[in-house]
């Protein structure tokens, strides 16, 4: 559960991949919905242009917020897991692993320190 605040969106995913899911919203206060649907999704940016930046700003914090999730079941993992076992059993499955929690590494080198 997560609270909104005024001109964020909800279901940017679901609604750009044109899959169907169905969300609970409880408003809080008097609140007014744009509901954007493929049929009006143009016109509807084209005549607010500085929402496309923000659509794009909320992406990228859910995108940075998930990897930080993932770097941390990935520490927690590396600390609790036999690490050697799984080298042994799944050998190509770890190499891919370690490679992509590298790069991740790197691209969010502030959640270091978190």
């Amino acid at each position: 559960m997560e609270e909104l605040g005024e001109g964020e969106f909800i279901n940017v995913i679901t609604f750009l991949e044109a899959r169907m899911r169905l969300t609970t919203v409880v408003a809080l206060e008097e609140t007014v919905v744009t509901v954007i649907t493929r049929e009006n999704f143009e016109d509807y940016f084209r005549a607010r242009p500085a929402k496309i930046m923000q659509l794009l700003q909320d992406l990228s914090a859910r995108i940075r917020h998930l990897t930080a999730d993932y770097l941390e079941v990935c520490r927690a993992l590396e600390e609790r897991a036999d690490v050697e076992e799984i080298k042994g059993a799944r050998p190509e499955w770890y190499e891919a692993h370690e490679k992509l929690y590298q790069l991740v590494k790197r691209m969010l080198p502030l959640h270091e320190g978190q």
